[in-house]
This record gives structure tokens, C-alpha cells and sequence, in this order.
């Protein structure tokens, strides 16, 4: 009598059942860029993203923001929660641990000025293009005008950050919109 065992079904299956747990991928660590008023910035790496914002950083009474974002963050909110969604390509973060929730730009051009309220991870470019806005000059006369402290001979590099130019008090900068050299 033949057997009704059929060698094809002794093949396992090599599909991963849906509800069996897969391997966790290995986290990557993440590197921080602190910035601080009137300090150099901090690099660190953290190599738990699970870890809350405040065990991280020393808060005491400042506010902690994220690159360019305008709210300040929960400082318990773990490193993962406060980064997620910000893209995998990031290969770092950029921080900001600021007492002003505001920062009060005074802009002069020629004889006009205007001030702007800004959030201390805005950086210079935001600052210039929000100016220019508002003193409503054309893209032609626009392109030619860079941001300076009055004092200073030197322009400001449109990548810095409020965060590192603005102290504690008052969260006040004045600047000036002049013609590149």
C-alpha cells in the first residue's frame, strides 16, 4: 500500500508568522549640538533614544527647542519623541536651551526699523528673510542685504542661531539689514 506521507510537506515554512516578534534593529546613536547663550556649542552623542530630554540636558529654568521650531519642547519627552519624524538622513540635531521663550529682534534699515519676534533656534537666515518681508523690499534690492550687529564690522553667517548671539537678558538683539561689501 502506498504511503500518503508527501516529502513536500516536510519543507518548513520559511515565512516569518505575522504576529512572531522581529529582531529589533540596532538603534544608532544620535549626536546633540548644544546650544547655549553667549557659549560654544556642545557636541555629545547619546546612544539611548529612549532617555528623557531632561535627564540628558541640564534644564533649571530654560526652555529647550529643537532646530527652528518656534515651540519649546517637553522636557519629558524622551530624545526619540522629541527627534521623531525629522527624518533618518539627520546625521545630527541641533538643540537650544534658552530662558527666552522669545527672542526681539530690532532691525534697522537706512532710517526705518522694524522688530520681530523670534524663538531662539531661528536661525540668521530666518531672521533676514522675515526682515526683508517686512521692511517689503524688492528681490533685486533684497538679494544685495545682509544682517550685522551695529557694532560689528562683520555679517552674520546666515547658519547661526539666535540661541548662541542672544544672552539671558535681556532677549533682545538689534541688528542692522546693510548692502554686502
Amino acid at each position: 500500500m502506498p504511503s500518503s506521507h508527501n516529502p513536500a510537506n516536510d519543507t518548513p515554512d520559511l515565512r516569518t508568522p505575522a504576529s512572531s516578534p522581529q529582531p529589533e534593529q540596532p538603534r544608532r546613536s544620535v549626536l546633540l549640538h548644544l546650544h547655549r547663550p553667549r557659549h560654544s556649542v556642545e557636541a555629545f552623542e547619546v546612544f539611548d533614544d529612549d532617555v528623557r530630554i531632561r535627564d540628558i540636558i541640564t534644564v533649571a529654568d530654560d526652555l529647550i527647542f529643537v532646530d527652528d521650531d518656534d515651540e519649546p519642547i517637553d522636557v519629558n519627552l524622551t530624545l526619540a519623541q522629541a527627534i521623531g519624524g525629522r527624518g533618518k538622513h539627520h546625521h545630527h540635531y541641533d538643540i537650544h536651551r534658552h530662558p527666552c521663550r522669545w527672542i526681539d529682534a530690532h532691525v534697522s534699515y537706512g532710517d526705518a526699523s522694524q522688530t520681530l519676534q523670534a524663538p531662539p533656534s531661528s536661525r540668521i537666515a530666518t531672521v533676514r528673510l522675515r526682515a526683508l518681508d517686512l521692511f517689503g523690499l524688492d528681490p533685486n534690492t533684497a538679494e544685495t542685504l545682509v544682517l550685522r550687529v551695529p557694532a560689528a564690522d562683520t555679517e552674520l553667517p546666515e547658519s547661526d542661531y539666535l540661541s548662541d548671539l542672544v544672552g539671558p537678558k535681556p532677549c533682545r538683539i538689534d541688528l542692522s539689514l546693510l548692502r554686502s561689501p
